[in-house]
């Protein structure tokens, strides 16, 4: 390190409209001075300045020397060939040299002495790990402490020493670190260890094993087509008995990890569609012509929900008693919101294929909807819907979504549909681009014409059902709700509504709603088929526990199956 031994205390000639300079090895503290003063000279708080010097006491004398680290650039390089020697970020280096924005772009002079911050060895391993890695842990690391943490509890999944650790795991070390664990001492995969810890909860396990695969996923870019193969097979393994076997999970992991999966090509319209810098391309929103790339959109959304989830768990506090503290909320759900779907540069609805029976085809065909979940395509604004909180296992505070809760509703309704002989098309997005875009009457018009399959259907085969979590216990309530404008409607409502009611733990309301008035975006976009929406239960009150709970799923899904059943006379109605 070069001290330069310069009395000259002004530090005014390193400023904005002079660069070459005279940046000082060390100041006298002036009259009026305080260490706080002088550290904003130098773009720091009052600590990181004392930290930097290295002076011994929080108060600073008149006439007082103070010593700067600095050091002059070699002769043919430039200001990176410092800052990678010390551990310095671009950002770190121009603020405390007062250079011009952008950083990276400055070119240092000959002779040009600058302000350095030397960092520890240690400090300098993090950056480098973080550089390579994305985490400030090695994955030989991060793979020890999961074991390690895993070792000292049972449940650890869910436990923040566990958690804070699978949050390490990224598209940067998510294959590394799945090798480094395969090393571990009891000879245990790592999503083997995770779903073994049997006294955790058991959301908490498959979270934590799918936040593992989608860092792989991303890594290795990977269709989202693998996801719900990879996401089913987990449910399944979830839903033996005894203990989950991985074995097959381990090998999808592992055909991941050497690029042997099967890369299937998929349409622009399916919701399996994924390509290639998928992240990069660029949506157009239609409101004031806007341009951002599909990453942009998917980091604002999460940003956005983050900060109303504050705002309303403020709320959510006062009513319940309970002190705020944004320490306690747990934000995990909201980073799994989706990418948006787009084409020809614009977000539209995303739509699966026309997802054929796996028993005898009844001839039949359900069009399920999500409810909300989507991005708007004219403001990019992304719809969770409504939404409350439950305190997990670990004591925070997540926020129960009800796009994320619907979806998964719909899926299962969806593939219970399937064994029951129907064929299914699953459709999200945003209410107002479902509307717009006539999403819903275009897709019945292309089952219609064949287009979905080599078989065509007549709108008497066909019916749309849209699953929604209603916000509050006394609004519309639970249950089936219709536009009484259209005959079909109330007729196919009147039948769920009676399938449902049969079981007393549901206990449905039949709700008229007319277009324009409550809202109903996703009805009616065409006369030809008959279409729904579905209260499932509320998100808020005494009755949200429902929409966790894998019996009254079960049991609402069974009912609404039973009421198609009707509906389409391929059942006779008991009683």
């Amino acid at each position: 390190m070069k001290i330069n031994n310069v009395n000259e205390t002004d530090l005014a000639k390193s400023d904005s409209t002079n660069h070459v300079s005279k940046r000082p090895a060390q100041i006298i503290v002036k009259n009026g001075e305080n260490i706080s003063t002088i550290a904003k000279k130098f773009n720091m708080s009052k600590d990181e300045f004392i930290v930097w010097t290295g002076i011994k006491s929080s108060t600073v004398k008149v006439g007082q020397k103070i010593l700067l680290p600095t050091e002059e650039v070699p002769e043919k390089n430039g200001i990176y060939y410092l800052i990678s020697k010390h551990g310095m970020t671009f950002e770190e280096f121009g603020k405390i040299n007062n250079l011009p924005k952008p950083y990276n772009k400055y070119s240092a002079k000959k002779g040009e002495i600058f302000y350095i911050k030397p960092k520890s060895e240690k400090e300098i391993a993090i950056a480098k790990n973080i550089k390579k890695w994305g985490s400030k842990y090695t994955p030989q690391e991060i793979a020890k402490a999961l074991e390690s943490e895993a070792d000292k509890c049972w449940g650890a999944v869910g436990k923040d020493s566990f958690d804070s650790f699978i949050k390490e795991i990224n598209p940067k070390n998510a294959s590394a670190v799945i090798k480094a664990y395969d090393g571990a001492k009891y000879g245990q995969s790592l999503i083997n260890r995770i779903t073994h810890e049997v006294m955790s909860n058991q959301d908490a396990r498959k979270d934590a094993v799918m936040s593992v695969y989608d860092a792989l996923a991303k890594e290795k870019n990977v269709p989202a087509s693998k996801r719900e193969e990879f996401k089913k097979e987990l449910d399944d393994r979830f839903n033996d008995w005894g203990m989950v076997d991985t074995k097959n999970l381990d090998k999808m992991l592992l055909d991941i990890i050497n690029n042997k999966y099967d890369k299937e090509k998929v349409s622009n319209s399916s919701s399996t569609n994924i390509l290639k810098n998928i992240d990069d391309r660029e949506v157009k929103i239609t409101k004031n012509n806007k341009i951002f790339t599909v990453s942009e959109l998917q980091r604002g959304a999460i940003s956005s929900a983050k900060n109303e989830v504050i705002e309303k768990y403020k709320v959510y506090c006062q009513e319940e008693g309970i002190k705020f503290n944004k320490k306690d909320l747990d934000f995990s759900s909201l980073d799994r919101i989706p990418l948006p779907t787009i084409k020809e540069g614009k977000i539209v609805t995303t739509e699966s294929e026309l997802l054929n029976p796996t028993t005898q085809p009844n001839g039949k065909v359900v069009i399920l909807n999500s409810g909300h979940g989507g991005y708007s395509s004219k403001t990019g604004y992304y719809d969770t819907g409504a939404y409350s909180f439950i305190k997990k296992g670990n004591g925070k505070y997540a926020p129960l979504l009800e796009s994320e809760k619907m979806k998964i509703y719909a899926e299962k309704t969806a593939e219970k549909l399937r064994n029951a002989g129907y064929a299914v098309v699953l459709i999200s997005g945003h209410a107002q681009t479902l509307s717009e875009q006539d999403s819903i009457s275009k897709l019945v018009d292309n089952l219609i014409a064949g287009n979905k399959s080599n078989k065509k259907y007549t709108p008497e085969d066909i019916a749309f059902i849209s699953f929604h979590a209603d916000s509050n216990e006394g609004n519309s309530g639970t249950g089936i709700c219709y536009d009484s404008q259209f005959i079909n409607d109330e007729n196919f409502a009147n039948v769920l509504n009676n399938n449902l009611n049969e079981d007393n733990w549901i206990k449905s309301n039949l709700s008229e709603r007319v277009w324009g008035k409550n809202g109903l975006q996703v009805l009616h976009q065409t006369e030809l088929i008959p279409s729904v929406l579905v209260e499932v239960e509320y998100v808020n009150g005494s009755k949200s526990m429902n929409l966790d709970s894998t019996a009254f799923q079960q049991r609402f899904e069974n009912k609404i199956i039973s009421g198609l059943n009707e509906y389409f006379g391929l059942l006779l109605k008991e009683g």
